[in-house]
C-alpha cells in the first residue's frame, strides 16, 4: 500500500536527482569551456549565437575538433542547439564554413581548425 508520504518522498528523491544531474552537467560545461575558451569566443562571433549556445555546441561535440564541427549537418546542429532558431543555425554554419579557410579569428588568434 502506497500512501501520500511515500509518493512525496519519491517526488523529492527524483527532484534531488535532477538537481544533482544538472549541477554535474553545469560543472562539465564550465570545465569544457575553460579548456576551449578561444573556441567559445570564436563561435560566439557568429550572428545570433550566445555564450551559452557556444558552450553547449562544444559540449555536444566535446570529442570533436572545430574542423569536425564545421563539417556537421544542420540536423546535428539541431540536436546540439534545439532552442536556437533555424536562421541562427544557418548563420552559424555559414560563419564556421567562411572562417574555416582563414584559420584565425578577427583578433589574429590562431584557432586550430585542422
Amino acid at each position: 500500500c502506497v500512501d501520500q508520504s511515500d509518493v512525496a518522498d519519491h517526488i523529492v528523491d527524483m527532484a534531488l536527482q535532477q538537481v544533482s544531474m544538472g549541477e554535474a552537467l553545469y560543472e562539465s560545461m564550465l570545465n569544457l569551456s575553460a579548456n576551449r575558451e578561444k573556441e567559445v569566443a570564436f563561435i560566439r562571433q557568429a550572428p545570433g549565437i550566445s555564450c551559452v549556445a557556444a558552450m553547449k555546441l562544444l559540449w555536444h561535440f566535446q570529442d570533436s575538433s572545430l574542423a569536425d564541427i564545421v563539417k556537421s549537418s544542420l540536423e546535428q546542429l539541431d540536436a546540439a542547439l534545439p532552442w536556437v532558431s533555424p536562421q541562427n543555425k544557418r548563420n552559424l554554419m555559414h560563419f564556421l564554413q567562411r572562417r574555416h579557410g582563414r584559420g584565425s579569428d578577427s583578433d589574429g588568434c590562431v584557432i586550430s581548425l585542422h
